[in-house]
């Protein structure tokens, strides 16, 4: 009997330790990135603090924890949001794969980061569509963007031809990104 107890407990449990630390993380979005190198930026958006890096071998967990979160909302407006805060997350641990001289998984993380982007403005067009108020993801997405390009160009300092490349097709990517969302502000 107590083992019945304990089989139907600890997944309650561990679900609201789980639906906890989501809130927690929507509240570190104005958490500015910790760099080893200072960047001097143009814009005042603020990428939050990544958390722990692909690089880490327990980093699965927190992938899967973002695809079940992304999966469990259901508004188009809060999934744009989550979509926007994983995107965020993501480059700002590229930079910090960068600054440990992780060039290849830094491109794989922007290409991820990108992907999130994407998916947070298709959830924006899905919620006009549907008549909801997108007027302040909006504005976050058009910043984000901004910074994300910020990012991306103060990273081609580097001197790695093949890896200036990958950013300058990632950076194609999000220049086409931050089109559209400047049509879907102007529609």
């Amino acid at each position: 009997m107590r083992n019945y107890l304990i089989l139907i407990f600890l997944p309650i449990v561990l679900f609201f330790i789980f639906v906890l630390s989501v809130g927690s993380a929507f509240a570190q979005n104005e958490i500015a990135t910790k760099s080893s190198e200072a960047v001097v930026t143009k814009s005042d958006y603020n990428l939050p603090y990544p958390g722990i890096l692909p690089d880490n071998p327990l980093y699965f967990l927190k992938a899967f924890r973002d695809k079940v979160v992304s999966f469990l909302i259901n508004d188009s407006v809060k999934k744009a949001e989550f979509n926007l805060l994983t995107s965020d997350k993501r480059i700002a641990a590229a930079q910090s794969l960068l600054d440990k001289d992780k060039k290849e998984l830094s491109i794989t993380t922007i290409s991820k980061s990108t992907n999130y982007f994407f998916n947070a403005v298709a959830s924006v067009q899905e919620a006009k569509k549907t008549g909801k108020e997108t007027g302040g993801i909006l504005t976050s997405l058009s910043a984000s963007v901004k910074k994300h390009i910020e990012v991306l160009e103060n990273m081609q300092k580097i001197k790695d031809n093949n890896f200036k490349e990958d950013l300058q097709r990632e950076e194609a990517r999000l220049e086409e990104l931050a089109k559209l969302v400047d049509e879907i502000k102007t529609e």
